[in-house]
């Protein structure tokens, strides 16, 4: 298959020669060869560089650069520099690629700024991210759109931030002098938000052409440390910038806001991980106030979730008292936001039969808030349990029946799943046991990560402890 473009693609190389053979052979068997491979190697101390000159002894279209340790966004930048191909990918060196790849990608070429497609995950530590987790969305696929259209239809249920799973024009991260930050983690995420802002057609393809490998001692997978914690203030620092500088592409508020909590949220996270220095609070404190300057409006406005009020709220904590209005609305926000999802729940209707999937805390979180914050449960409800002889010794509540979900009365109106954790799975075994899809309801939706113990949790510790405060000091 001839195609008018030529592809390139960039390896950054950095102490991994137990995978460098793997991941270079995935480039060498290509159905139809790359057009050029560009390594670089940064600083390598191990047999790294010597597997690299090998192959480049073997294969005329590979090129080695070497140079002292600057990290992996000047690696990548250094290899873009050096790149002739229209267009280019990245492989990060202890992963590997889809034979099929440039066969695949050529095919598909037709001018695009970005080409997205999917990953497979090898893990060398197991159960550290779902297998689903770099899977692009069929529905937003093999359609062409802007890069802020391709950010609004994944985001968030679909939002993979890596550098490495798609192919890019160079003329057109040139023009627009797209590059990864230097000297700092997490570089991909402005990577990805700049291409995003100035793309103007980009596609998106189901094909598995990346395979990423999760394993001790790798950048994504390494502890957190000071360094981590200001370089992710750092970097989502840079990205607020360049939503700032680029406010006339049509931002939507509702899924900016999720966007930048989300991320504020992951940062504010990582840092009480740390061992917090004067330096590390001191930067936090400032990181916060700005979020406020910035976005703080625009995110207390589009508040939708539980989750989104609790981050906020803790944002303008950790600023201090000079936003107590704010603070005081947002709580408010949240309760009301707790009562409509109680509210919501099918428990109110007498003639009603209601199961109620699982017997644990999370269930026992839920009732108890309904009642808290709705009133009286007027349904004839039950339990059900997926192991019936072990949940029945456990629970302490004997007044209402327990059935296992093989058992379930067939006159059940509503079964509702209470948890965040364990709802597919809940799910999975109500659907094979010929339970109608209409039947069940769920407490959390996709988007949800914040479940009603952590409300619960939160009240306790915050909104209600801040009201025995100021009545004492009032």
């Amino acid at each position: 298959m001839k195609s008018e473009y030529s592809l390139g693609i960039v390896i950054p190389v950095y102490n991994v020669e137990e995978y460098l053979k793997e991941c270079l052979e995935s480039v060498v068997n290509q159905t139809i060869p790359f057009d050029e491979v560009i390594l670089i190697n940064d600083g390598s101390s191990d047999g790294s560089q010597q597997i690299c000159e090998q192959y480049c002894e073997t294969y005329s279209y590979f090129q080695l650069i070497n140079q002292e340790n600057q990290g992996l966004g000047a690696a990548r930048n250094r290899g873009m520099s050096h790149l002739q191909s229209n267009y280019f990918i990245f492989l990060d060196s202890d992963d590997y690629i889809s034979l099929m790849t440039v066969e695949t990608i050529k095919a598909k070429l037709k001018g695009h700024d970005i080409l997205f497609y999917a990953s497979k995950i090898i893990e060398d530590m197991k159960g550290i991210v779902h297998s689903n987790t770099y899977l692009r969305k069929k529905s937003s696929c093999n359609q062409i759109m802007s890069g802020l259209d391709f950010f609004d239809r994944s985001f968030p249920e679909n939002h993979i931030v890596s550098a490495c799973m798609a192919a890019y024009k160079k003329d057109f991260l040139d023009k627009y002098n797209i590059r990864f930050p230097e000297g700092v983690y997490y570089e991909d995420n402005c990577f990805y938000i700049e291409n995003i802002i100035h793309a103007k057609k980009v596609e998106s393809l189901t094909e598995q052409l990346y395979v990423r490998r999760y394993r001790f001692g790798s950048i994504m997978t390494g502890d957190i440390s000071q360094k981590k914690c200001l370089d992710k203030m750092y970097v989502q620092f840079k990205i607020w910038n360049d939503i700032r500088a680029n406010p006339s592409i049509g931002w939507k508020e509702n899924i900016l806001c999720k966007y930048l909590l989300r991320n504020v949220s992951d940062t504010i996270w990582m840092i009480e991980q740390c061992e917090k220095t004067n330096d590390i609070k001191v930067q936090e404190t400032f990181f916060c106030r700005k979020f406020i300057e910035y976005w703080g409006e625009i995110c207390k406005n589009n508040l939708t979730l539980l989750h989104e009020c609790n981050i906020l709220l803790k944002i303008y904590k950790k600023t201090g008292k000079s936003n107590e209005a704010e603070y005081e609305e947002i709580k408010q926000q949240f309760i009301e936001k707790l009562k409509s999802k109680l509210e919501s729940l099918p428990l109110k209707n007498k003639n009603l039969k209601v199961g109620i999937y699982g017997i644990g805390n999370h269930t026992k979180t839920m009732l108890r808030l309904y009642k808290k914050y709705v009133g009286k449960i007027n349904c004839d409800y039950f339990y059900i349990v997926s192991d019936i002889s072990q949940s029945v010794m456990d629970f302490d509540n004997k007044k209402q029946m327990i059935v296992s979900y093989k058992n379930i009365p067939k006159d059940v109106g509503t079964i509702i799943i209470s948890s965040l954790i364990h709802k597919d799975d809940m799910v999975r075994n109500l659907k094979n046991i010929g339970i109608e899809i209409g039947k069940i309801y769920l407490l959390y939706s996709s988007e949800d990560f914040f479940d009603l113990v952590m409300a619960e949790e939160f009240i306790e510790n915050e909104i209600e402890n801040d009201a025995i405060r100021n009545n004492r000091y009032s």
